[in-house]
Order: C-alpha cells, then sequence, then structure tokens
C-alpha cells in the first residue's frame, strides 16, 4: 500500500493520483501528487492544505520512496483536484556552487564525502572506487557537477558509470546498473504496450590518441560500426595515471535503441537500475538499463511507463 505524508501527517485519504518519475538526466526525482479541492465541503476544508516549502514523503509498505518539497502547484476555485508539484532535495546539488583545490591524493568517494559535509547534507551510501586522484581543481562548478567530476575520473580508469540517488533523505552514489530488479519484464505477462526507437546519433566509433605533447600516439576503432553508419571521432589526450585506451574504449558508443513499455508497475524499477527484459518481439533477452521511469498510482491500480536503453548491462 502507498502512503502520502503532508509534514509528517497522513493525507493519503485526499490524495486521488500520484505520478513519481525519474531519469538518468536529471539528478532528482520528482513526484506530482493530485488531492480534492472542494473549498466549500466543510469536511474536506478542513483538512490539511499542502503549500509551497512543505515536505511531502511517499511510502510503500512502510518502506520510504520519496521525500521531497513542493515547489510548484495548480487549481481552480471551484471542484476537482489540485495537483503538487515535488521535488527531491538532490536537486540543491545543482543549485549550490562550490570551489576545492584537491591537492593531495583522495578517492572521488572520499571527495564527495567532504563536499556534502561542508555542505550540510546527509551522507549515504557512497560506492567505493578505491581509484586514486592525485589532484583536480574544482572552480566554482556545482555540486552535482563536482561529483560528476570526481567520480568521471573513475570512469576514465574503470570504464564503470555512477548516478547519484537518494535514500531515506540521504544522499548516495552507486555504480550505475549495480543494483537489478528482481521484477521482469515479459510481453503476454506484464507489458500491456511498447514502442521501439532505434537512431544513430550519438554514436563514437573511433578515438584518436595523442600525448601531453600533443602527438598522435594511436588510436581505437570499431571498424564494422564505421563502416555502417560513418567515422564519428573522439579525442583523448594522455592524463597521469589515466590508461588512454580504457579511456577510449569506455567512450565507443553504438547506435543508441530504446524500449519504451508501458507495465504493470513495480516500485524497484526506477532509472539508473538493470532490469531483466524477455521480450520475442524484439528478440532481447538479459539485463538492461533503466533510462528514465514514470509510476502511476490512480484508482488502486500502479501503472508504469519505463524508457530502456538496449545496452546490455551483462
Amino acid at each position: 500500500m502507498v502512503t502520502i505524508a503532508l509534514n509528517g501527517s497522513d493525507i493519503t485519504g485526499m490524495v486521488t493520483k500520484i505520478e513519481w518519475a525519474g531519469s538518468d538526466e536529471e539528478v532528482a526525482r520528482t513526484c506530482d501528487i493530485s488531492y480534492i479541492n472542494a473549498p466549500y465541503d466543510q469536511n474536506v476544508k478542513n483538512l490539511p492544505v499542502p503549500t509551497l516549502g512543505n515536505y511531502i514523503t511517499m511510502a510503500e509498505d512502510g518502506e520510504q520512496l520519496f521525500s521531497g518539497r513542493i515547489t510548484g502547484s495548480e487549481k481552480s476555485s471551484g471542484y476537482g483536484t489540485v495537483t503538487a508539484n515535488c521535488v527531491e532535495d538532490s536537486q540543491l546539488l545543482a543549485k549550490n556552487k562550490c570551489k576545492y583545490n584537491f591537492c593531495e591524493p583522495t578517492t572521488p568517494e572520499a571527495a564527495v564525502e567532504m563536499i556534502l559535509a561542508d555542505y550540510g547534507f546527509p551522507v549515504g551510501s557512497l560506492v567505493s572506487t578505491g581509484i586514486e586522484i592525485t589532484s583536480m581543481i574544482i572552480n566554482g562548478d556545482s555540486i552535482i557537477d563536482a561529483i560528476a567530476k570526481l567520480y568521471g575520473e573513475a570512469t576514465k580508469k574503470n570504464g564503470k558509470k555512477y548516478r547519484v540517488y537518494m535514500h531515506a533523505g540521504a544522499f548516495c552514489v552507486e555504480e550505475k546498473g549495480d543494483i537489478s530488479t528482481e521484477y521482469v519484464l515479459s510481453e503476454g505477462k506484464n507489458i500491456t504496450e511498447s514502442h521501439y526507437t532505434e537512431k544513430s546519433d550519438n554514436v563514437v566509433n573511433r578515438v584518436v590518441l595523442y600525448d601531453k605533447n600533443g602527438n598522435r600516439t594511436g588510436e581505437v576503432t570499431n571498424g564494422e560500426s564505421m563502416g555502417a553508419y560513418g567515422t564519428y571521432t573522439e579525442i583523448v589526450s594522455e592524463e597521469i595515471n589515466v590508461d588512454a585506451e580504457t579511456q577510449a574504449n569506455s567512450m565507443m558508443q553504438d547506435p543508441e535503441q530504446t524500449l519504451s513499455v508501458t507495465a504493470l508497475g513495480n516500485s524497484s524499477c526506477i532509472a539508473g537500475r538493470a532490469i531483466s527484459l524477455s521480450d520475442s518481439a524484439t528478440g532481447m533477452y538479459g539485463l538492461y538499463w533503466i533510462k528514465s521511469d514514470r509510476h502511476t498510482w490512480e484508482n488502486n491500480v500502479h501503472t508504469m511507463q519505463l524508457e530502456l536503453d538496449f545496452r546490455e548491462v551483462s
């Protein structure tokens, strides 16, 4: 059962619809709640009224899924519903700028923990990379961009990708796709609608390597991709303690293939995680990224719309 609380007080009974969403491209998840609006009904008039800045929390079977502030609302003077737009506090990572000079060896996780603590943000689980950063200057970047830069150094060395998320009100970082849902998407079982797209806009199939003096030292290519789609080139310059070839391989991109599905809802299926797919229509079987998600609860029915990236996790 899903419950909604306003500043700690249960208002589930007045909520008619919930839309909870997130994307790989956004640091903060959102939650829009629609609730009864009957200004001339004394029973409804006495209920709590969500206002800007109030905290909304959503839980399922006692486990908190969302906590955020109301940042906007839509209502009319007549009967009907009011929709309150809520955003996680992780949006503050994009609203606060920071300045640091890491001149002593550190790790991304240690540096991020320090930044979050300096700004008074609760620190949750920060995935350990064990990768050393010898030096880095953060000069007026937003905190989320600083986190991306720090963990980006790990990506250059190990090819892994990372995402920021919130859990129980704390800021966390995990390896993208490291958590897999137990839910399996399957045609004829829980998928009610699907839409497949494919595009080559973001293809990278050639990376040229240069040393610190600007001399070309080699290249990494995907000949099959170049023959099929043309040549799309990126450049990597030599960096201290970074294996250029590993970095180059992490930059290679195949055509983007996505499957948008509408299915019976499961709250573990959120952006940045991996999900099992069994779909004979597309011939895809295995674990795939969830790029974005939108969950809707209405009339006691939970549905979800997921966008899956067909680059297989494993």
